[in-house]
């Protein structure tokens, strides 16, 4: 875990619950499940790189991004 992510602490989380996140995040139940999560974007929308973003479109209709230059297109 990035040594620069202890500066968050004071400002958004108390320690204890900082150390608990990042206990959380490095255990095998995370790392499992986020796994579990990029399959499951790859098989279903054909995910190829990250950042992907999925909108869930009101006509029900999804409609998917990739990269973090598309956020004017997303917006529009």
């Amino acid at each position: 875990m990035p040594a620069f992510l202890d500066c968050l602490c004071p400002a958004v989380f108390e320690k204890e619950e900082f150390e608990a996140l990042k206990a959380y995040a490095a255990g095998q139940e995370n790392k499992d499940g986020v796994k579990k999560d990029v399959a499951d974007v790859v098989n279903r929308y054909g995910c190829f790189g990250m950042p992907w973003i999925v909108l869930h479109l009101p006509d029900g209709r999804d409609e998917c991004f990739f990269g973090s230059d598309r956020m004017n297109n997303i917006a529009f």
